[in-house]
């Protein structure tokens, strides 16, 4: 196999982990998949910088929030940049299960990715979601297209102590 195409699968590979961790509620592994500078965007739902916040974000925030996750990735478009840089872009479908209050919310959007190798092996650098819709399942998306989820932004730059 060519050097690109391993590339291309190991990044592919890479972003499925992600979701994977993600859903499965994974904590000492999330961290694993992000460079140490990485940087993530997630809109309304935080901003955050550095591994080790990143992985302080999932833990406080993201995994206390969800009895439930189901993310879905579709339709990646690769560019290797570099031998050791990329950019991507995946269509994605998420279902959630929120604790409390207790809702039922589907979400769909992209991500934009840029990726690294760091000591290597592929990691997420930087990361962003754009919503083409979030949405509480029993109103539907096209009823009521965005519904308040979380009610405030994080900002997360310094180191965790």
């Amino acid at each position: 196999m060519s050097k690109k195409l391993e590339a291309l699968e190991e990044i592919r590979t890479l972003k499925h982990k992600y979701w994977r961790l993600m859903d499965q509620f994974i904590e000492d592994q999330i961290g694993d998949v992000f460079s140490e500078e990485a940087v993530c965007d997630f809109g309304d739902f935080g901003y955050i910088k550095g591994r080790a916040n990143i992985v302080e974000f999932f833990r406080s925030q993201v995994y206390p929030m969800f009895d439930m996750m189901v993310h879905m990735g579709h339709n990646p478009e690769i560019q290797l940049t570099s031998e050791t840089t990329a950019n991507g872009t995946w269509l994605y479908e998420c279902y959630q299960l929120t604790k409390e209050p207790v809702t039922g919310i589907w979400l769909t959007g992209w991500y934009d990715d840029r990726y690294v190798v760091e000591d290597g092996v592929w990691k997420i650098e930087y990361s962003t979601g754009t919503y083409y819709f979030n949405t509480d399942m029993e109103e539907q998306w096209a009823k009521r297209r965005f519904v308040p989820y979380p009610p405030e932004r994080d900002v997360i730059e310094e180191p965790v102590k």
